[in-house]
Parts: structure tokens; C-alpha cells; sequence
């Protein structure tokens, strides 16, 4: 694990959802680092390729905050 996830998560004593979501943005950004022009189509067939997430779809931006993808199953456990 990532010392930066443990030391974030220790910080602000997240709750196991959100330490899970941290976990899974710190393996996206391990397979496609964060850039200011990404293809979205790439990114997505990256992170599908490696079998990790078993659905991944773009989602639109409503807002500058709102993230890029939507995860419906967060992991195959």
C-alpha cells in the first residue's frame, strides 16, 4: 500500500468506504497517471484491462468537482 494512502487516511480517520475509495484511486492513478490531457477511451480501456473493476463508465461533468469515472462495482473480491 502506498505510504501516502495510509498517511491520508490516518490523517483524516476515514471511514473503511472512504479509505476503500482512496485505495482504488491510488491503484487508477498507479495504471494511468493523472494528466492534464487524457484520452478518456484509453484510460478506461486501461483499468478494464487489468481485470480489476468489473464495470467502469464514463460519467458527464455536472460540475468542475465531479469525477471522471463512476464506479458501479468497486472491486472483485
Amino acid at each position: 500500500m502506498n505510504r501516502y494512502v495510509n498517511a491520508i487516511a490516518g490523517r483524516l480517520s476515514l471511514r473503511p468506504p472512504q479509505r476503500r475509495s482512496l485505495e482504488i484511486l491510488d491503484r487508477i492513478t498507479e495504471i494511468v497517471p493523472p494528466r492534464k490531457a487524457v484520452e478518456l477511451a484509453a484510460a478506461l480501456a486501461a483499468v478494464v484491462s487489468r481485470g480489476m473493476y468489473v464495470t467502469v463508465t464514463p460519467r458527464p461533468r455536472s460540475r468542475p468537482a465531479s469525477t471522471l469515472l463512476h464506479f458501479r462495482k468497486l472491486l472483485l473480491i
